[in-house]
């Protein structure tokens, strides 16, 4: 393929071409010896993610029209290289401590919005668009297990969803008339879910991957739904998804199933789902996203943060805040956090922060609370 055209391939001559350009780009790596490290310090500043972003207008570009019409275009007449290794915007890059999970087929406004909200922006983030060569010869940069390995969080963008997955919780609103348990089986089987998972990165193999690469490395998952609002001037502001992003996350919680997990090549799915413990991965995945729905309930950017290797905001929390965070933090079984809050707030008998941390399975967390006087 060249460039933004995405039509197939027959001409033998071309064909002969593009196999050279890939074998080309196969042994420049190998003379720089490519390793998860140096495709970690592909990562880019969040503050450059967001002027490219604004520069270009590019929020309610899908992901993949981002690569097809910008990534491509940009780095075909560079020696197809990387994106992130342009002489533009390598001054921009550096090592990644987020690693961004998200999927193709969801607006590219909303991952920058998770990326950016309530955190530093300048963190570095690892986005696979920039950091990956959209080119044939990119085998070397697939191996995302390492890099996760190497980085403090994975960030999972959650797209803003609509109709009855956010409006509440399925076996109490019903759906199509189905109530109780089986709401989530009537969702599951409908056209509507088939039109949501082409953007829910849960549905989608390779983000399961992802998630079980963290679990592998003991590296926290975050899941974050943002929103960004047009302003005046051009500006904009990034808030959390609010009471819809609650919704979605608890309900997505009730219906994780990594076996479920779709892929375009049926040998990719057996082959990626054979390392997975699919059990381990369902049940971590659940608690990821209930500390996600705590963390959208109480605005906890803080914590957040921490996870993030950011300490500084919750070094510096308002009293006010602290039984917020302590609640995102007990649901989501960060010890040391709890630890530090339980000192900063008045722990009453009937904890809500201990029933997070009950329903999560986070005993020593409990612990600290009980201790503490919550009964």
């Amino acid at each position: 393929r060249r460039s933004s055209d995405n039509s197939i391939i027959t001409d033998e001559a071309l064909i002969a071409e593009l196999k050279k350009l890939k074998a080309a780009a196969e042994a420049e790596d190998k003379a720089n010896g490519e390793n998860a490290e140096r495709l970690r310090g592909r990562g880019v500043r969040v503050y450059w993610l967001l002027a490219l972003t604004i520069a270009l207008d590019l929020w309610d570009w899908a992901t993949w029209e981002v690569v097809q019409f910008l990534v491509k275009p940009a780095t075909e007449n560079s020696g197809r290289c990387r994106f992130a290794d342009l002489p533009a915007v390598k001054p921009f890059t550096g090592p990644a401590t987020v690693f961004a999970s998200h999927c193709w087929g969801a607006k590219w406004g909303t991952l920058v919005a998770a990326l950016c909200a309530g955190g530093s922006h300048d963190r570095y983030v690892w986005l696979d668009i920039f950091a990956v060569r959209q080119w044939p010869g990119n085998g070397g940069d697939l191996n995302f297990r390492a890099g996760i390995s190497r980085c403090t969080a994975v960030l999972v963008a959650m797209p803003r969803l609509s109709g009855p997955i956010a409006e509440g919780f399925l076996p109490e609103i019903g759906f199509e008339g189905v109530t109780g348990d089986d709401a989530f089986g009537a969702y599951l089987k409908s056209d509507e879910y088939v039109a949501v998972s082409k953007v829910l990165p849960l549905s989608r193999l390779w983000c399961i991957v992802e998630l079980a690469a963290a679990l592998e490395s003991d590296k926290p998952i975050l899941f974050k739904c943002a929103i960004v609002t047009p302003g005046p001037g051009g500006g904009f502001t990034v808030t959390s998804g609010g009471a819809a992003a609650v919704e979605v996350l608890g309900n997505y919680e009730e219906m994780v199933d990594v076996l479920k997990a779709e892929c375009s090549v049926a040998a990719d799915k057996a082959r990626e789902l054979a390392l997975i413990d699919a059990r381990k991965v369902n049940t971590a995945v659940r608690q990821a996203l209930l500390a996600g729905k705590a963390a959208v309930q109480t605005g906890a950017w803080e914590l957040e943060a921490f996870r993030c290797g950011e300490p500084k905001p919750l070094e510096a929390l308002p009293a006010e805040r602290a039984l917020r965070v302590l609640n995102a933090a007990s649901a989501a079984g960060i010890v040391p956090v709890v630890q530090l809050l339980v000192g900063k707030v008045q722990i009453h008998k009937e904890c809500h922060p201990l029933f997070m941390a009950a329903e999560n399975g986070y005993h020593e967390v409990v612990q600290v609370l009980v201790a503490a006087g919550a009964k």
